[in-house]
């Protein structure tokens, strides 16, 4: 019978228990922080074989008699083996190799193909990162579904050649473990940034991936670990884009609604789009109109203040 596994995430240590015995030494999601760790138990499980189960003494209405020194030999060899057979499973799950996850691929023990996807309609992009000791290769913004489908795939196919693979794509980047000199993560604001020596930085999409790429870094480049507040211009970036697109789009808004006007009669193509228009703007007026993208900036100004005042903190790897 095998009982269930107690392990502790690495990223948010939170606690949880796993009933497959198989997953022992495999790398997996945590629920709650949506990080990948490596499954190790908190306490080893007792695994106690049917054979062992069905010599157990049942209970019987008539006291048994004393066991014989040759019965008591017996039971005791078969409780040895069947440690030694828990020992030797715990010991075959832990030489098994992690398994593969949907989108974040796991190919190999010294090496981390992670791909992802960004955007939406036709502004959507495509993503390759692979991570090994030696260095980082990135294929970034690809627009080609099907290419890069078939390069992810012959990725897997070539494990060996994967890196020198990639890096011969034209928007492929290689960072060798000596030019990286720092890496951080905010999980919170969905910002991984690679710095290099020369002082330049490579940003990498947005995506839950994320997590897995940095888990892969610190695998395979190590590094000394820490945790810092975010700067003020990461925290400020993403609300003041949001802040000038209402601008332009609420100023239009506001603009349009000065000029409805009630006897407006329209001709030509669309005329009927043209009179509803025309009939929304002249009811919500430029005051309504300036009330409504005043209200929105605030918010977007009152959550950005409220991200600046607490930080959101990254996590750090220095080399």
């Amino acid at each position: 019978m095998t009982e269930a596994i107690s392990t502790q995430c690495a990223h948010c240590s939170a606690k949880m228990r796993i009933k497959n015995l198989k997953a022992l030494g495999k790398k997996i999601r945590c629920p709650k922080c949506k990080g990948v760790f490596l499954v190790t138990p908190l306490n080893p499980p007792s695994i106690v074989p049917e054979s062992v189960k069905s010599e157990s003494v049942k209970p019987t209405a008539v006291k048994p008699a004393a066991a014989k020194p040759a019965v008591a030999e017996s039971a005791a060899q078969s409780r040895a083996e069947a440690v030694q057979q828990a020992k030797a499973v715990l010991a075959k799950a832990k030489r098994q190799t992690p398994p593969q996850t949907e989108d974040a691929k796991t190919i190999a023990s010294d090496s981390d193909l992670v791909s992802w996807e960004e955007g939406i309609g036709d502004d959507k992009t495509f993503h390759i990162a692979h991570i090994t000791s030696s260095g980082i290769t990135l294929v970034l913004k690809m627009k080609d579904h099907k290419e890069w489908k078939q390069l992810v795939a012959t990725a897997h196919n070539q494990q060996p050649q994967a890196a020198s693979m990639l890096q011969e794509h034209d928007k492929a980047s290689f960072f060798t473990s000596q030019q990286i000199c720092k890496a951080t993560y905010a999980q919170d604001l969905k910002q991984l940034t690679l710095f290099q020596q020369d002082g330049t930085k490579t940003k990498i999409p947005k995506g839950q991936e994320q997590a897995d790429i940095f888990f892969a870094i610190r695998q395979h480049l190590g590094g000394t670990e820490s945790e810092e507040e975010a700067v003020a211009w990461s925290v400020m970036q993403s609300p003041l884009f949001i802040l000038a697109v209402i601008a332009v789009i609420g100023g239009f808004g506001i603009w349009f609604t000065t000029i409805c006007n009630p006897e407006y009669e329209a001709s030509g193509r669309r005329s009927g789009m043209k009179k509803l228009l025309n009939s929304i703007g002249y009811a919500v007026g430029p005051l309504w109109s300036s009330v409504a993208v005043g209200s929105l900036a605030a918010l977007v100004l009152a959550m950005m203040i409220k991200q600046l005042v607490k930080r959101p903190i990254r996590q750090v790897l220095e080399y």
